[in-house]
């Protein structure tokens, strides 16, 4: 809707969900462009913000992304017109450091922080099983999972107590040695920034450790 000064979006049921000059996840609306609303109820939109930026914003997520902002190594400098299927992933067109771009942005679960994690050496039995592993340094088709090594269990850290109500007895990690298909080729080496409660840093992932951990229940025994 339009009105003296700005625009608005407005649900018959829910009432006003964003208008200008009204700040949505600490930015301060412009110009809000035509609404895209998926089976879920969120309402996906292009707006203008304070003083000159242009984003994407979302009446569940608050602010998705807008210019300026990095997208795999390149500056975002526009965003255009943008589609969302229902379970929430858009696709826009944008100008990727001058070049023009289909980008997507996939909804964040908001999951509760994760526990910390003590590790520990262990010996277990051997296991015959083969994996397929996917992640962003690298595909492994047919990995052998060898035999448990390490055990990784929750910790408080410095009194700050446990992201999970189970405390010490929440979910644990056991990692296991694997042997890589034959023929993988050699990881590359790529440099990546990690950002903790210990500071932000560059760091180069060297090689791969064959190892694979997944999350586990622990009972001890008498």
């Amino acid at each position: 809707a339009h009105f003296t000064g700005g625009e608005a979006l407005i649900s018959t049921q829910r009432g006003v969900l964003a208008k200008t000059g009204i700040p949505l996840d600490g930015k301060i609306l412009g110009t809000i462009g035509k609404p895209r609303l998926t089976d879920s109820g969120e309402v996906i939109f292009v707006a203008g913000f304070d003083p000159s930026g242009r984003g994407l914003f979302s009446t569940e997520r608050g602010f998705i992304i807008g210019n300026g902002d990095d997208v795999d190594g390149r500056t975002l400098n526009d965003i255009g017109e943008e589609q969302v299927n229902d379970n929430g992933v858009v696709a826009f067109s944008g100008t990727l450091d001058g070049q023009r771009a289909i980008i997507l942005a996939t909804p964040v679960l908001d999951l509760p922080d994760p526990d910390h994690f003590k590790c520990y050496n262990i010996r277990g039995q051997a296991t015959q099983t083969s994996v397929d592993l996917s992640d962003q340094f690298e595909d492994e088709n047919g990995a052998q999972v060898v035999r448990p090594v390490i055990l990784c269990a929750p910790v408080n850290k410095n009194k700050e107590g446990f992201a999970t109500p189970d405390g010490k007895q929440g979910p644990h990690l056991v990692c296991y040695r694997t042997r890589r298909p034959r023929g993988q080729p050699r990881l590359e080496r790529r440099q990546v920034v990690v950002d903790n409660q210990f500071g932000k840093q560059t760091v180069t992932v060297m090689n791969r450790t064959n190892l694979l951990c997944v999350p586990s229940s622990k009972t001890e025994l008498p």
